[in-house]
């Protein structure tokens, strides 16, 4: 896991928009879900749980956040 991983995840936690999150840190959308791929592949979980156009953290998601806070 990463600095920039951590980043990444934190604004999408915080925006719940992978393209919102995108154009924030002025990188492509499929770079962030490159990015939230390779995380989740890396701890074994899924992160989020998409919701419309809305993803929203799952159980494995809040804590993470919580320790990247």
């Amino acid at each position: 896991m990463t600095l920039h991983q951590l980043k990444v995840f934190s604004k999408v936690a915080k925006l719940r928009s992978f393209t919102l999150t995108a154009a924030s840190l002025h990188v492509t959308q499929p770079s962030v879900t490159f990015v939230i791929q390779s995380l989740e592949r890396e701890l074994g979980a899924k992160l989020f749980e998409k919701l419309g156009n809305k993803v929203h953290l799952s159980g494995a998601g809040k804590k993470l956040l919580h320790h990247a806070q």
